[in-house]
């Protein structure tokens, strides 16, 4: 009984908050996203998910995922991007760590290089990382203001 509550709350729950937020002004100021971590923190925090939970967070998980991949074609330069950083660490024998690090850097910032570095039990590589990550946010900006200002 107590997985079948879980569940549908784990369903359930995103669609209202989603729901709310687009009805209600005022919880739409606190945003979606932001409510839906006061909402994850506040469950697992009262004591009603217990261990025995885990296989449906599993399942639920895989799902969600299975679903969110085809989301990735709509982003073709990360992927693309991807592609040609591992074809070129391969070609110049960079190790994996680093090819992983560089990934995480470009794709999703600097602040996500120290929680890989220690998915990845290397915590040398969080300078490297971080670097990339700032060289990648400036050369952005700059190549944005230089298209701007040719297609001005």
């Amino acid at each position: 009984m107590n997985t079948l509550i879980i569940g549908i709350i784990y369903v359930l729950g995103p669609v209202l908050l989603l729901y709310g937020c687009k009805r209600s002004a005022w919880l739409n100021q606190f945003g979606t996203v932001g409510l839906a971590y006061v909402f994850g923190i506040v469950l697992g925090n009262i004591g009603i998910i217990k261990p025995e939970i885990k296989p449906l967070q599993d399942n639920l998980t895989s799902v969600t995922i299975a679903l969110a991949l085809p989301g990735c074609l709509y982003c073709p330069g990360d992927i693309g991007s991807l592609f040609f950083q591992v074809l070129f660490s391969r070609l110049f024998k960079i190790d994996t760590d680093t090819t992983i690090i560089a990934s995480a850097a470009f794709i999703f910032s600097a602040p996500f290089v120290p929680t890989v570095a220690n998915a990845l039990w290397n915590k040398e590589i969080i300078l490297s990382g971080i670097t990339i990550g700032i060289i990648g946010y400036a050369t952005g900006n700059f190549l944005g203001i230089t298209l701007a200002y040719l297609l001005k």
